[in-house]
């Protein structure tokens, strides 16, 4: 215990938690009874931990709250947490706690710890940014087969959109998708696609296939367009059936009529058929012709040979896809000679009177 006397009273400084006591003298030496108080001086800043945030800072089009946690008291001398102040610029603070935010925006808060006694600590920081604007369209789609069958690679471009301000913020583009429709798919090539005119996406597809592909273009928070224009992607990679029925009028023999001929059977064939688009024929299997009767069908394909000659015919099928068969097995002769045959008669008596037996002698036919 120490004791002192003073007329003024004393400044107390340093953080400490005690008790005073008072008491009044006069110049003959009389005291009066003591009079106490406590003193309570904490001057050490509070702490805090983390503020949590439900976005984690990223982009989203959700409702974002952030929480701050970890408030505590430090020091020998501790008045206790009180609460939590909140700040949009990280200079002027209110008690007004705001945690919860919904409308679209690109901004920073603020928050930071104070004690029973008016201490406040450092403050820590948080980012709410909420884009729920979709971009917009529209997604322009480029398809090298033209949405046609081909047995070549395809290659998809998508370009054209925009992520448009809303609010003044804007997450801007993220990425290009497509589907077939059984779950989205991110295109293989993001190539700057938040440039609306030189930007875009890139998907090559070289596998056998047949389905139709829709589009949709993301921002960064989550938001999608699903593109109205739709394309094709259809590849047949595999030769049609080199398997043919010819039906031949002449039966391969040698006539003076006109010989039709009547094929059919064409097939695709493998897991993804185009089709089968035309038939060939050939003398010599290397000079293809398609000069077929103009009522001829791809199921029956009808040829009339009017022109005398002898020669063998080859066939083959194409696929809408570009495929050839092989030459077919299936072969069948056209034989035709409408020319009369000649010949010279000899007379042995020339035609004149005789009385000699006569020899007519036919040669040269």
């Amino acid at each position: 215990t120490t004791t002192s006397n003073t007329t003024t009273g004393i400044t107390l400084t340093t953080e400490q938690d005690g008790y005073y006591y008072f008491r009044a003298y006069d110049k003959a030496g009389n005291y009066s009874s003591y009079t106490s108080t406590r003193v309570r001086i904490d001057k050490t800043k509070p702490t805090m931990s983390s503020v949590s945030n439900t976005s984690g800072g990223n982009w989203t089009n959700q409702n974002v709250t952030l929480t701050p946690t970890g408030g505590a008291d430090t020091g020998t001398y501790q008045s206790g947490f009180s609460k939590y102040q909140y700040s949009t610029n990280g200079s002027s603070w209110s008690n007004s706690l705001t945690t919860s935010f919904s409308s679209e925006q690109n901004s920073t808060y603020y928050y930071r710890p104070c004690d029973v006694a008016g201490n406040c600590g450092s403050s820590m920081s948080a980012v709410v940014k909420i884009d729920k604007t979709a971009p917009t369209g529209p997604i322009i789609i480029t398809n090298t087969s033209g949405g046609s069958w081909t047995n070549q690679n395809i290659y998809i471009t998508a370009r054209g959109a925009t992520d448009p301000l809303s609010n003044g913020v804007s997450s801007g583009l993220k990425q290009y998708d497509w589907s077939s429709g059984n779950g989205w798919t991110k295109f293989y090539s993001q190539v700057n696609i938040t440039d609306q005119t030189n930007g875009y996406a890139e998907s090559m597809w070289s596998s056998e296939t047949d389905f139709t592909l829709t589009p949709r273009v993301c921002d960064n928070a989550g938001n999608c367009l699903t593109g109205t224009t739709t394309t094709k992607i259809r590849i047949d990679k595999t030769s049609p059936s080199s398997s043919i029925a010819v039906a031949n009028s002449s039966s391969g023999n040698w006539t003076n009529q006109d010989v039709i001929l009547k094929i059919t059977g064409a097939a695709d064939t493998g897991t993804y058929q185009s089709g089968p688009y035309k038939m060939q024929y050939s003398y010599d299997k290397s000079t293809w012709s398609e000069d077929w009767d103009s009522d001829s069908t791809i199921s029956t394909v009808k040829g009339t040979w009017v022109a005398e000659r002898d020669v063998t015919v080859y066939f083959r099928l194409w696929d809408y896809a570009g495929n050839v068969s092989e030459t077919s097995t299936t072969t069948t002769k056209v034989r035709i000679d409408k020319t009369k045959p000649t010949f010279t008669l000899t007379n042995s008596s020339g035609g004149s009177w005789t009385n000699q037996n006569v020899s007519l002698t036919p040669s040269g036919g």
